[in-house]
């Protein structure tokens, strides 16, 4: 638990970057909403990671798309929520498949 605590405490710093590194903030978005999921702090990953989707529409990548299927598959256990639900929804329009989740 304690190397979750870090992460996030890490992930959250990272965002604390100067304007103009979009695509940086798109993963350090996606990676906090990945280590919230395996904290179990659902409502808040998915925030973080709808937000990430949202930013993802200005940028297309590879490298986006793994880091969007990462967040996705560790909210897998919560799947049956509403707002994950809705969140996978969303990700129709970014590349990230559905078999991926």
């Amino acid at each position: 638990m304690r190397r979750l605590v870090d992460a996030e405490r890490f992930a959250r710093n990272s965002l604390r970057m100067a304007e103009g590194y979009e695509r940086g903030r798109l993963f350090n978005t996606a990676l906090l909403a990945g280590v919230l999921a395996d904290q179990g702090n659902v409502e808040e990953a998915v925030q973080h990671a709808s937000l990430a989707v949202h930013m993802s529409t200005n940028m297309r990548s590879i490298r986006t798309t793994v880091y969007l299927t990462d967040v996705y598959n560790r909210l897998l256990p919560y799947k049956d929520k509403d707002s994950v639900q809705a969140l996978y929804r969303s990700t129709k329009g970014v590349g990230v498949k559905a078999s991926a989740l």
